[in-house]
C-alpha cells in the first residue's frame, strides 16, 4: 500500500470519529440547527482560487485579509479562519 494513501485513510478515520463525537455532543445540548459548509462553498464565497495550490491560496487569503503571517505549515489554521469568516459574512446576524 502506498504510504501516502495509508496516512490519508488514517486521517479520514480520525476526522470521521471526531465528526461523530461533535454531532453526538450537539445532540446532548439539543442543538436545533447545524450547518455544514463544504470546502468548495466557503472558498467560493471568499473568492479563493486554487492558484498554485489550495493550501497556499488559503494561507495567502488569511494572511492578506487579517494581516497575519501564517506559514504554509499552518494551512489548517488558515482554513479554519477562512471557514469562520465565510460563515460570518454570510449571516445577517451571528450569535456567539
Amino acid at each position: 500500500i502506498n504510504p501516502n494513501l495509508k496516512s490519508g485513510v488514517k486521517a479520514i478515520k480520525g476526522i470521521t470519529m471526531l465528526h461523530g463525537m461533535v454531532l453526538d455532543r450537539f445532540d446532548d445540548i439539543q442543538l436545533k440547527r447545524l450547518e455544514i459548509l463544504t470546502t468548495s462553498f466557503w472558498r467560493s464565497k471568499l473568492g479563493i482560487k486554487k492558484g498554485k495550490d489550495w493550501k497556499q491560496s488559503s494561507v495567502d487569503f488569511a494572511n492578506n485579509y487579517f494581516c497575519l503571517d501564517l506559514s504554509l505549515n499552518e494551512n489548517d489554521e488558515a482554513d479554519a479562519i477562512n471557514l469562520g469568516l465565510s460563515f460570518a459574512l454570510n449571516k445577517k446576524k451571528v450569535v456567539w
